[in-house]
């Protein structure tokens, strides 16, 4: 006894063609408009070690200061020069690189109100557009379940503790916001239960500024 598979015809895509047919209309091949390639949603940012693709990444831009140390032989302070770990490169600039983080901004204008008597309400001055906080979360995770993300977590703290503000890239906040840099207020890293190769954080900051002052000679 022979067997008769029946094997289904490959479906056609749906273009103009097949969405007239559904209305009952035969449209000329030659007539139709070609469609265009249109990417639906973000690219992504890159893939994961696992395989899946990430948004919303984060660069610190390594920094460089230094720090007074004594000397014992000529019996003052000198500058030592801190180097701190980077595990990445963009741009030919070393830093601190995170995926999937969440970020959160909170932006306020400075604005002076004057009581006047005999009138109700305030008059209020616009001075200008105040700090941005921000509010960064993520996390680290080794692809080891047993592993602990020691290296990026000791990074991370150095980046953070750091007396100067920090350059970040970051598409949410350089082109929706233009911040570049910004001023670490506090941060925590926090654990949760069962996951020994995750290291949770959360970066609070303010938006910064660069200002240069220049010297002008009398």
């Amino acid at each position: 006894m022979a067997l008769n598979f029946q094997i289904p015809k490959q479906k056609k895509n749906k273009g103009i063609e097949t969405i007239s047919s559904g209305f009952g209309l035969n449209m000329p091949v030659s007539i139709l408009p070609p469609l265009p390639s249109v990417i639906l949603g973000d690219l992504p940012e890159g893939v994961s070690i696992f395989g899946t693709p990430y948004y919303g990444a984060v660069f610190f831009e390594k920094p460089a200061y230094g720090v007074p140390e004594y000397n014992e032989e000529t019996k003052q302070y000198e500058t030592a020069f801190v180097s701190l770990a980077a595990n990445r490169i963009m741009g030919g600039t070393q830093g601190c690189f995170i995926q999937d983080c969440i970020i959160d901004v909170n932006t306020t204008n400075n604005i002076v109100k004057t009581e006047i008597m005999g009138q109700n309400g305030t008059v209020k001055e616009y001075i200008n557009q105040g700090d941005a906080q921000i509010t960064i979360r993520g996390f680290f995770s080794s692809p080891l379940p047993d592993r602990f993300p020691e290296i990026n977590t000791r990074m991370l703290r150095s980046y953070l503790i750091a007396p100067l503000s920090l350059n970040i890239t970051n598409s949410f906040l350089n082109d929706v916001f233009g911040i570049t840099s910004i001023a670490i207020e506090s941060f925590n890293f926090f654990q949760q239960q069962g996951l020994r190769n995750v290291q949770y954080f959360q970066i609070n900051a303010i938006s910064d500024t660069v200002v240069k002052i220049k010297e002008l000679s009398k």
